[in-house]
């Protein structure tokens, strides 16, 4: 990723276990989610977000959106 963008991608529940199966996949646990007691701490995340955040690969944050048509992703930088 070039310019450290901070980049959210947005994909239908059908694809989630394809995009869990990447080679780069991190679920929630990564340098960017402090863990807590009670709720975990996000960094760099951009502003709230519709969907259910999933993890990151190739440095994008993952939401799982019912509203995304399957096969289709939408992503962009906030």
């Amino acid at each position: 990723m070039q310019g450290g963008a901070n980049i959210a991608a947005f994909i239908n529940n059908a694809q989630v276990a394809k995009t869990e199966a990447l080679t780069d996949y991190t679920d929630l646990t990564d340098r960017f989610i402090q863990p807590g007691q009670d709720a975990a701490t996000l960094f760099n995340l951009p502003g709230r977000m519709p969907g259910r955040l999933i993890g990151r690969t190739n440095g994008c944050w993952v939401f799982e959106w019912r509203w995304i048509p399957a096969n289709y992703i939408v992503a962009g930088r906030h």
